[in-house]
């Protein structure tokens, strides 16, 4: 589907520090516990990291997918997705999608709109 993501977990991370030779040397190790980290940390460097940060969970990445080109037809539609009043602006290309403008929140809720470009299946939407 296009502008749908899969759910994975985010990774956790530590940051081990140590000296060789005078020398600081810092990692970013994922493991799930700070003592997982540090025997990498010793297997990397042959020893044993002097400070360990963490756990961090590192901030999403997304993907930036090849741009794709987007026809638009002249038919705009008021739509209900995902508790969102949206405008949406049914395209040509790719056929049978529409690409989402965020009005607000059909609850009352403050919540920030979705950012990016979101193009959905016209089937997802609830016509209005």
């Amino acid at each position: 589907m296009i502008g749908r993501e899969a759910r994975v977990p985010r990774p956790v991370v530590f940051v081990c520090l140590g000296q060789v030779e005078g020398r600081l040397v810092s990692a970013q190790i994922t493991e799930q516990s700070s003592a997982l980290a540090e025997v990498a940390f010793f297997d990397q460097f042959q020893i044993k990291p002097e400070t360990i940060y963490g756990p961090f969970r590192p901030k999403k990445v997304k993907l930036v997918s090849a741009p794709q080109a987007l026809r638009f037809t002249d038919q705009v539609r008021k739509a209900e997705y995902q508790g969102w009043l949206v405008n949406a602006s049914y395209l040509a290309y790719p056929k049978d999608h529409a690409f989402l403008l965020f009005v607000r929140r059909l609850d009352g809720k403050k919540q920030v709109a979705p950012k990016g470009t979101t193009i959905v299946p016209i089937k997802e939407l609830k016509l209005t």
